[in-house]
């Protein structure tokens, strides 16, 4: 059995709104924001904190 854990990230949309950074840990992940919607089958919750920072709470398989 897995636990699912969730974890907080913070991700960062560059200046033409198509690439999202996506800040966990020490990585940087990078995906399409049209993407974004796909990406909630993995996403808790999105709150927008500035207009290019978002907060991104994802449940995560351990």
């Amino acid at each position: 059995m897995s636990k699912t854990e969730t974890k907080t990230l913070t991700i960062t949309i560059d200046k033409d709104s198509r690439v999202v950074l996506v800040e966990k840990q020490m990585k940087i992940v990078g995906f399409h924001f049209s993407n974004l919607e796909f990406a909630r089958s993995w996403v808790n919750t999105v709150t927008k904190l500035k207009d290019d920072t978002w907060e991104i709470s994802v449940l995560e398989a351990k």
